[in-house]
């Protein structure tokens, strides 16, 4: 979807360094001055990804291989729970 096009990649069509889509981020941050209100990185948009991505699925096992994540416990940090959350849950179970 995105590609290089410097001099540096002449006619070959090369993706884009996670460096440049950062430095390209933090530009476009800067230029509409939100980066005084909000801290926003390439990783935030990931992170905002898996969240959406785990709530609407509620499947960490497809979390995990849509982020490409080896260790379960790396995609597990995406699955914030609560106290409210596990008695809804075991009330629905247990009726």
């Amino acid at each position: 979807m995105f590609c290089r096009h410097d001099r540096a990649a002449g006619q070959k069509i090369l993706p884009l360094s996670s460096l440049t889509v950062e430095r390209v981020i933090t530009q476009i941050i800067k230029d509409e001055g939100i980066d005084t209100q909000f801290k926003i990185t390439p990783h935030s948009f990931r992170h905002f990804f898996a969240t959406e991505f785990l709530e609407a699925t509620g499947n960490l096992a497809l979390t995990q291989d849509a982020l490409g994540h080896a260790d379960p416990s790396t995609t597990r940090i995406y699955a914030k729970t609560s106290k409210d959350q596990i008695v809804k849950a075991h009330g629905e179970i247990f009726k």
